[in-house]
């Protein structure tokens, strides 16, 4: 009769484990770049939250099932138990960076396969915009064009000012990017109308001002 190697019977068993654990979770991975210039990010936080079936019913309470770091390569996974959900989605973070939110369906995973879902990470570009005027019967009206959807310089279709005023307007943008604006102003000293771009650096806090 040979002699079963008792290392291998180890190695088995500690392989059918890992099998079974898997068999029982849900379970994603992936990489996380920099969507500027397609480096990968280490030491980012990256969670997966979930709506649970509880009691028969799907609920809109979002929970947080895993969570992760990126290593030096800019991997993660992410892995929790096998229940039935409605929803899933992975959220990513790191100061000076917008929120990646990534939603997976979950009719794409199956129990104790991979779901490999790689996500972008945008810099982000502080902007401060100053508007003002010295004259009483000036009209002050400022736009900004962007595509971009973290640009919240835009949230507003056009602010409107009135006689003397010294307003500074806070937003964010997406850093290495171009953010188009438009000034148009009225008042004694004669009609104004000025269209422009400035380019805004990641990490950066970018000026626009106007006087009238």
């Amino acid at each position: 009769m040979k002699q079963v190697n008792i290392f291998s019977l180890i190695a088995l068993f500690f392989l059918m484990s890992g099998c079974d654990r898997q068999e029982s979770n849900w379970w994603i991975k992936g990489q996380i770049k920099n969507d500027l210039n397609g480096a990968v990010m280490n030491g980012i936080t990256i969670r997966a939250e979930v709506k649970k079936l509880q009691s028969g019913v799907y609920n809109d309470i979002i929970s947080t099932v895993s969570e992760d770091q990126t290593d030096g390569e800019g991997q993660f996974e992410l892995s929790w138990k096998r229940e039935n959900i409605s929803f899933c989605r992975l959220v990513a973070s790191k100061s000076q960076y917008f929120d990646a939110i990534v939603e997976v369906s979950p009719d794409d995973m199956r129990p104790g396969e991979p779901f490999v879902q790689n996500v972008h990470m945008t810099p982000r570009s502080d902007v401060l915009i100053n508007l003002s005027s010295s004259d009483p019967s000036a009209l002050i009206k400022f736009s900004v064009f962007s595509a971009d959807d973290f640009c919240s310089c835009n949230d507003e279709a056009e602010y409107e000012l009135v006689g003397l005023v010294d307003t500074t307007i806070a937003c964010m943008t997406g850093g290495g990017k171009w953010l188009k604006y438009q000034i148009q102003a009225f008042g004694s000293g004669g009609n104004v109308y000025h269209l422009d771009s400035v380019f805004c650096e990641p990490f950066v806090t970018t000026q626009i001002q106007y006087s009238y």
